[in-house]
């Protein structure tokens, strides 16, 4: 099926659940790919799926139009038109996807999904700094977020790796973080960045020490502390 703005989609399996509306926040799972078939992106390998507010915006507008009217446990494979890449991205210089993830991860910047977990508090990913507002309106979580901020802190914290550069392979999102033999956390996302070669985000423990050697996947790891032990 074609729709108005170019978006094509085959039905490969028809789902059984509930159809999502509008504003209902969405987990897929998903594989992309180029039209001369290379993978570039695909979240069953990483084993974590992306969520997003259906048709808010969150994604591409070809996501929110190819999922609009799926049903849970349904399946489609989307052909997203490139006609209008231009008046979108206008004078601005393009980069590839790996390119903007480097860009992400240099920055601290948690993706939902791939930092969180269903039992992530905004304190653990830096989310008090860039979205959660402390004196003001009411929202889902909002006790457990002023009595870990006024009384407590967090269970683990986000941080910054520079990975040790020297070998052609990165570890993968998902592999365990361990200091000596004691694992403290999992290694959220890696990237090659243009000018600080290999880094990746990853959650701990908060009690880990922030000056310990930590291991990656195998691979050796410095932290940057983004959220304070």
């Amino acid at each position: 099926m074609k729709t108005d703005s170019g978006l094509q989609y085959i039905e490969t399996e028809a789902g059984t659940g509930a159809t999502p509306k509008r504003g209902q926040r969405v987990s897929v799972h998903y594989k992309g790919q180029l039209e001369n078939g290379k993978e570039f992106d695909n979240s069953f390998k990483r084993g974590q799926p992306i969520e997003f507010m259906l048709g808010m915006g969150q994604v591409i507008p070809g996501w929110d139009q190819g999922v609009t009217g799926m049903k849970v446990g349904g399946r489609r494979e989307l052909i997203v038109p490139r006609g209008e890449l231009a008046a979108t991205v206008g004078d601005r210089p393009l980069a590839g996807t790996w390119a903007a993830e480097a860009l992400r991860i240099h920055a601290w910047e948690p993706r939902l999904g791939f930092e969180t977990d269903h039992r992530t508090i905004a304190h653990e990913v830096d989310w008090l700094r860039s979205a959660v507002h402390l004196h003001k309106g009411c929202y889902r979580g909002q006790e457990t977020i002023a009595r870990v901020h006024n009384l407590g802190r967090p269970p683990r914290r986000l941080v910054l790796l520079h990975l040790d550069g020297s070998g052609h392979a990165l570890p993968e999102a998902g592999s365990p973080v361990v200091a000596g033999d004691r694992e403290v956390g999992r290694l959220t996302s890696v990237a090659r960045h243009w000018e600080d070669g290999p880094v990746g985000l990853a959650v701990i423990k908060r009690n880990t020490p922030i000056d310990v050697d930590l291991v990656a996947g195998g691979v050796a790891a410095a932290q940057t502390v983004v959220v304070s032990a």
